[in-house]
């Protein structure tokens, strides 16, 4: 018996939204054994699973950046007579938020584009 190796050959091209890749048998090309990969459809109740998992990990995203942004709907803290600096973009910080519990509320499969954190604007009386 004589111990081959197996090379790693490169994973094809495919939508991992609806396919998914498996190890396939070794096969022999050029006098080299390498490793090989099938492709293959979700079945509907896969894709279904598949589907699920992904909105909420899109829904777990989105009130993860809810969460670490709550302390920009405190009133007071864009409230020039109770904070100094005040927090003088809180307008973005709620237009930011709202986009953020729409998906987290009705999250998609896949979100485009994730909605982007403002920067804070402190201003002092």
């Amino acid at each position: 018996y004589q111990l081959l190796p197996v090379l790693e050959y490169p994973q094809p091209v495919y939508d991992p939204l609806t396919q998914y890749v498996s190890a396939g048998p070794p096969q022999y090309i050029d006098g080299t054994w390498y490793t090989s990969w099938i492709v293959s459809n979700y079945d509907p109740e896969q894709q279904e699973y598949q589907d699920n998992l992904r909105r909420q990990a899109n829904k777990q995203n989105a009130s993860n950046l809810l969460t670490q942004t709550d302390w920009t709907a405190i009133p007071s803290i864009a409230d020039p007579a109770q904070s100094n600096p005040f927090l003088a973009n809180q307008n973005a910080f709620f237009e930011y938020r709202n986009q953020l519990r729409q998906i987290a509320i009705n999250p998609p499969i896949v979100v485009e584009v994730w909605p982007v954190e403002p920067d804070e604007v402190w201003e002092t009386v």
